[in-house]
């Protein structure tokens, strides 16, 4: 079963981590964990398909508790404003 994780508002290309998508995933529950299986459909309703190598917090004067997830194989283009990230079953899924 596939839950919706967020829809990509922005992203970035961070050297050295990967591709930065915001807004984060929030408060899933079951919350995201590292190996989980993505599928991420674009506004075109093209799809591609990645897993979570790494989540990353913002520490800040005003901490952001909401992880952001990086995916390293893709670039902006590849991932558009307005994509949805769907969580699929887990890192044995696909």
């Amino acid at each position: 079963m596939e839950r919706l994780a967020f829809i990509v508002a922005d992203r970035f290309l961070v050297k050295g981590v990967g591709l930065l998508l915001v807004p984060g995933v929030g408060d899933l529950d079951p919350p995201l964990q590292i190996g989980d299986r993505l599928r991420l459909v674009r506004p075109d309703g093209s799809e591609a398909t990645s897993s979570v190598r790494s989540l990353h917090f913002v520490h800040a004067p005003n901490p952001i508790l909401n992880p952001f997830l990086t995916l390293a194989e893709f670039l902006p283009t590849d991932v558009p404003s307005g994509t949805a990230i769907w969580v699929m079953s887990g890192p044995e899924a696909g």
